[in-house]
């Protein structure tokens, strides 16, 4: 089942992606903070791929308003990774079935991918199989990537804080 897509123009300021890790998990947290986007989340939807990786959003109706790496899909490191010009920007709405509103969670079985730059600052996740796509700003440090018929083809997450280091107490 493909994720559909819709760009919807902003109201108000592009909002800002709050990336956190937590070093216990070695969960990456991605939250979109000011803009248009909604307070809470309403519905989930999860998307599973090979090797157990798995990859959440977290949607307010149809906005996408953050983005979890709980499993880590399988990752090669590319030393001058290099996000896309985007195209356009806006509030990203997904569906997982055209026009479909999600609440609760909807799990998803799909190839998962993912290239980070040597340093980590840049992660580039890949939805499905290769193809065309076109870069979208979501956030000042995050782009989604569309495909031709409006499928959601993955992300870019920029300016990613390096993982914390074991402090005194670990």
């Amino acid at each position: 089942m493909a994720l559909v897509t819709e760009v919807v123009p902003l109201q108000t300021t592009l909002p800002r992606a709050e990336f956190r890790w937590d070093f216990d998990t070695e969960i990456l947290s991605g939250k979109l903070l000011g803009g248009d986007t909604a307070p809470k989340s309403e519905g989930v939807i999860e998307m599973g791929g090979p090797g157990g990786s798995f990859v959440s959003l977290g949607l307010a109706g149809p906005t996408m308003i953050g983005l979890e790496v709980v499993v880590w899909p399988e990752s090669r490191s590319v030393a001058e990774l290099v996000p896309p010009a985007s195209t356009q920007q806006g509030q990203l709405y997904i569906y997982p079935d055209a026009q479909e509103r999600t609440t609760g969670v909807v799990e998803l079985k799909v190839p998962l991918g993912c290239e980070q730059s040597s340093d980590k600052s840049i992660i580039h996740i890949v939805v499905g199989d290769s193809r065309t796509v076109e870069s979208i700003t979501v956030a000042d440090n995050l782009l989604a990537e569309v495909d031709g018929q409006g499928h959601l083809a993955g992300f870019w997450l920029i300016d990613v804080p390096p993982f914390p280091e074991a402090g005194p107490h670990r």
